[in-house]
């Protein structure tokens, strides 16, 4: 019953009912894989949340590596959006192995730009890039 109304209430317009929706299925950890489907489409009105669920639900959230991916194409100012959606990444592990051409470009594009905003970002990126590698069993990609 929790798990449900958890569910419904990501989709909330008040961003209070949605973290404290994260929250609770975040607990849930593997456990809460059913809400994958319902998690893509919130990947992009609210990715932090979002996020933070499918970092706990880890493999089993692989269905939402495509919705993570497309969020991050492009590095915003607002760096956190890219944390949250590469620690999810890297929580997939192995069937996140479509998101390294796109993680690296990240990599490039933060390690690029002048502004201190960024670099905070890196670490964040590389871990996701490492963490994925690693379980997929191969090379990291050159940029």
């Amino acid at each position: 019953m929790i798990a449900e109304l958890a569910v419904r209430n990501l989709a909330s317009p008040d961003p209070n009912e949605r973290r404290v929706a994260a929250e609770n299925l975040e607990r849930l950890g593997v456990q809460a894989a059913f809400a994958v489907p319902f998690l893509i489409p919130i990947v992009e009105r609210d990715p932090i949340q979002a996020s933070r669920v499918i970092s706990a639900i880890g493999e089993a959230a692989a269905s939402a590596v495509t919705a993570l991916v497309q969020r991050i194409r492009f590095l915003e100012y607002d760096t956190s959006v890219a944390s949250a959606v590469c620690k999810a990444l890297g929580s997939i592990g192995a069937p996140a192995q479509s998101a390294l051409p796109v993680l690296v470009n990240l990599l490039q594009q933060a390690t690029e730009r002048e502004n201190n905003v960024y670099t905070s970002v890196v670490a964040d990126v590389f871990d996701a890039i490492y963490q994925i590698s690693q379980a997929a069993q191969v090379d990291i990609p050159a940029g």
